[in-house]
């Protein structure tokens, strides 16, 4: 994206927003941290019942840990869910993602469905009473053996309707058994018109005024006398960028 400075005719590239980041807790299954091996326990997870979901810490003989987010990520043989503290935004996108396993040999080569959803209470790995606003399926034959790769998807929320606020949910559904899952990410994706925005924004950074001394700025000249009275009438003078060229 592009803006202008009308007073210098110069154009400045604004950088893209990045996402707003949701906080889901223990995203990353590294809040209790265990030694090699798994164990039966997901804090801040719903399972569906008992031994259906844990946490794995894994060796190099498991998976090339350069691609994990972290020591350890999570094995579901089942559906867990975690009811968020982050309300929702009618007409917002939501950017949905995580990292899929397969683990080497091709033993546990399973996909499964994350889902987006808003209302409801989560009790047993499910949610109960919401509206599921969307999902991010991933298939074993996606996946890489020895390997975590990301996956990602964007959901819309409804533009109108009694869901404004209601609190957001995770649930992931196992398709196979025992997939591998690790860095779950919900983001808000800024709207075009929040980009804007950002680029005005950045556009009155590199403008600025100056006081005292007087000032050239292409072939203008403000000279110290019509400065002061400016400011004396309670007006402002901005200048744009480039810098202007200060004369003594």
């Amino acid at each position: 994206m592009s803006l202008c400075c009308a007073c210098s005719g110069l154009c400045l590239l604004v950088p893209t927003a990045s996402a707003d980041l949701i906080v889901i807790a223990n995203h990353s299954f590294e809040n209790e941290a265990i030694p090699p091996g798994y164990n039966y326990s997901l804090q801040d997870w719903i399972q569906d019942s008992p031994a259906t979901a844990g946490t794995w810490h894994p060796s190099a003989d498991d998976f090339d840990l350069s691609t994990q987010d972290g020591n350890q990520h999570a094995w579901i043989d089942g559906r867990i869910a975690q009811q968020l503290t982050t309300g929702l935004v009618l007409g917002q996108r939501y950017e949905l993602g995580a990292l899929f396993g397969a683990r080497s040999g091709g033993a546990y080569t399973a996909g499964g469905s994350l889902q987006l959803w808003a209302g409801g209470t989560v009790a047993y790995g499910d949610v109960t009473g919401g509206d599921l606003l969307g999902e991010l399926i991933v298939n074993a034959s996606e996946l890489v053996e020895g390997k975590f790769l990301p996956f990602s998807t964007v959901i819309s929320a409804p533009t109108s309707g009694l869901l404004d606020g209601e609190l957001l949910s995770l649930r992931f559904v196992a398709v196979g058994r025992e997939p591998s899952i690790d860095n779950i990410r919900l983001n808000a994706v800024p709207e075009p018109s929040s980009l804007i925005l950002l680029g005005i924004a950045a556009l009155g950074l590199a403008c600025f005024g100056r006081t005292g001394r007087r000032m050239r700025l292409g072939w203008s000249f403000v000279s110290r006398k019509s400065h002061l009275a400016s400011r004396a009438a309670g007006h402002s003078i901005v200048y744009c960028v480039p810098p202007p060229t200060l004369v003594d």
